[in-house]
């Protein structure tokens, strides 16, 4: 029996085996890359892209217990459908400075602009955004420009209320409900 097991073993390992990716068919710990698709059994996927296409408010907040698979949805199914559709889509992942992180991104040639102008980095964020918004507004007029700030509960948990950065964010968020772009 024990011969007939071996036997069968070999076999099967001189058996030509499908290729497969190097992240393909397996569980991963952190969120998925963007350029592996990310999929939901009960399509919340699709539900959670169709309701940032749809929503005109200018802050969504997508929330769900930790390990449920928001960056991963985000990442690697959300952005970048918005991007194919034409969209501006940046993604900011830092607690530490994320206001820094937005300003930095959007002046990255290729962001909104090819060769980005060479004073935007002097002007203040709101100014930024105006001028990115108008940018893109040129190509399409009902253009948006989308910032995804993943994993922001960070900077709520981590840093403590009258730090600079935590009333920087208040009042870029504020700001962005009121009369901004």
């Amino acid at each position: 029996r024990e011969l007939l097991l071996v036997r069968r073993s070999e076999a099967e390992e001189k058996q030509p085996r499908p290729a497969v990716g190097p992240m393909a068919d397996y569980f991963l710990i952190g969120p998925y890359p963007a350029g592996r698709e990310f999929r939901r059994a009960d399509a919340m996927h699709e539900k959670v892209l169709g309701w940032v296409q749809q929503s005109r408010e200018r802050v969504l907040i997508l929330t769900g217990q930790s390990g449920t698979g928001k960056s991963s949805l985000l990442q690697a199914f959300v952005i970048p459908r918005l991007r194919a559709a034409g969209g501006a889509v940046v993604l900011v992942r830092s607690f530490d400075d994320p206001l820094a992180d937005l300003r930095r991104q959007l002046i990255e040639p290729g962001a909104v602009w090819t060769k980005p102008p060479d004073d935007l980095a002097a002007l203040p964020l709101e100014k930024l955004l105006d001028r990115a918004l108008a940018q893109l507004r040129k190509k399409d007029a009902a253009a948006r420009l989308i910032a995804v700030f993943d994993q922001f509960e960070e900077l709520v948990i981590l840093q403590h209320d009258g730090d600079a950065r935590v009333e920087a964010v208040r009042s870029f968020l504020n700001s962005v409900c009121g009369d901004a772009p």
